[in-house]
């Protein structure tokens, strides 16, 4: 019923119609609406509203009530996406939700590093090269360096995940070439005889090599080459007549720096000495060798070229002679190591941890020898800093001109020289006396053997 209020004169009069309640024309906005949803990049994601699955994307839901809903979007490889959506009613909606990738992490390490790093054809850094984001799922990549082998490689990751690469890139190898005069010689690379006699042709990774040319009738002649990476190297040599033992090296004749004058008190005082030319083993002598004149040494097979040690002064002098060699003096020692110009140590007056085996240096323990390829002597002895000290011939007793006398002088101790795995670099010196008992044979105890250069 409507009442409707006419106004006649002065007077009104309520007037009650009866009439519909809603009129021609007019309605009331519905309570509900319909959402449209999709996902991009992909669709067929999982819709949850309000916690029901209701289908997947593309996806249109009708009779939305107005309100507050909640959404889950879920689809294999993205993040699980969370939307808090207001409905009014009255108001449709279509919107698309964008999908986050689920991704892994990834890092190089390159040996050496420096190396460029391409990811699925895009370039992501320089070795190392930590926690790259990635994509769950497959990838290539491709690692590149400056003389070296290039690395391709495909990998598949799963999302939240961590993974590391690490390549030990080889060196595309380097050319050398080796001449001679005469031709026709024996070519070693450290110590190693070759099947090539010169001139020839050999690729050689990168690093330092010791070259030895020898031929009947003729000195060996041996040069230090360091090796580059994809590069083309020459070494031309002549060859002197004469008959060096293989196996030693010559030590000149002529003058040399012998002592030192500010080093400790026994190594007083400094001179020039004269000394006639000498042969001296280029190595230590090694338990291989010294079985053979003592056929009751044991050692382990993979020791058989690491310096024999553990000897004493009488065993050293023993094998020399059986092997027509003797010890070498204090003085002949000292200069096969220091050469004419003095140096403290075979290489030169600076210590370097990478040209010899001392305590605390590269190597913590004996080592093969000739490892220390950058610890040559000027004559071409190795080791003679480090890895094993080296019984001489002399007994421990005072220069002449020095006054400073100790109870240890006499012929009581044997000379060692040169320090040894277990000593630091200042007694691994080339003027350094190490002095002990004939009949002591430590652990680092060794020798090598000289002979007369006729």
């Amino acid at each position: 019923m409507m009442r409707t209020c006419l106004k006649i004169g002065s007077y009104f009069l309520a007037v009650f119609v009866a009439t519909p309640l809603l009129f021609a024309g007019c309605s009331s906005e519905p309570d509900t609406v319909s959402i449209t949803i999709d996902t991009v990049p992909e669709s067929g994601a999982l819709v949850k509203l309000d916690g029901e699955p209701v289908g997947m994307t593309p996806l249109t839901i009708e009779d939305v009530s107005a309100g507050d809903h909640y959404f889950v979007f879920t689809k294999a490889g993205y993040t699980r996406h969370n939307l808090h959506l207001p409905v009014e009613a009255g108001k449709p909606l279509d919107f698309k939700v964008e999908l986050e990738f689920k991704t892994a992490n990834i890092s190089f390490e390159t040996t050496p590093p420096g190396a460029s790093v391409f990811l699925n054809d895009e370039y992501a850094g320089v070795t190392p090269l930590k926690n790259i984001e990635v994509v769950a799922g497959e990838h290539e990549y491709k690692i590149e360096l400056k003389d070296h082998f290039e690395i391709e490689e495909s990998t598949e990751v799963e999302a939240e995940n961590f993974y590391s690469f690490t390549h030990a890139l080889k060196a595309i190898q380097g050319t050398l070439q080796v001449f001679s005069r005469p031709s026709g010689a024996k070519v070693f690379i450290n110590d190693s005889p070759q099947k090539e006699s010169t001139p020839a042709v050999f690729n050689l990774n990168p690093g330092i090599y010791t070259l030895g040319i020898h031929q009947k009738g003729y000195m060996l002649k041996e040069e230090t080459v360091e090796i580059s990476a994809n590069t083309q190297h020459k070494l031309e040599t002549v060859l002197e007549k004469g008959n060096m033992p293989l196996g030693m090296v010559l030590v000149p004749e002529g003058e040399f720096t012998f002592g030192l004058d500010n080093g400790p008190p026994d190594e007083r005082p400094q001179k020039k000495i004269s000394l006639k030319s000498f042969y001296i083993d280029k190595f230590e002598v090694s338990n291989a060798q010294f079985k053979e004149v003592f056929p009751d040494h044991i050692f382990a097979a993979p020791k058989a070229d690491f310096p024999v040690t553990g000897v004493t002064w009488h065993q050293a002098a023993e094998y020399a002679a059986a092997v027509n060699k003797r010890l070498p003096t204090e003085q002949e020692w000292e200069k096969a190591a220091r050469g004419s110009k003095g140096n403290l140590y075979p290489w030169g007056n600076a210590f370097d941890p990478k040209f010899a085996n001392i305590e605390k240096g590269l190597g913590t323990q004996l080592s093969k020898v000739g490892q220390f390829r950058k610890g040559v002597s000027i004559y071409g002895a190795m080791d003679m800093s480090g890895n094993a000290l080296e019984w001489t011939h002399d007994w421990y007793r005072i220069y002449d001109g020095n006054n400073d006398v100790t109870i240890e002088y006499g012929n009581i101790y044997r000379v060692l020289r040169g320090g040894s795995y277990m000593t630091d670099a200042f007694d691994s010196r080339s003027t350094k006396r190490h002095f002990a008992k004939p009949d002591e044979a430590k652990e680092d105890y060794g020798f090598r053997c000289v002979m007369d250069a006729l």
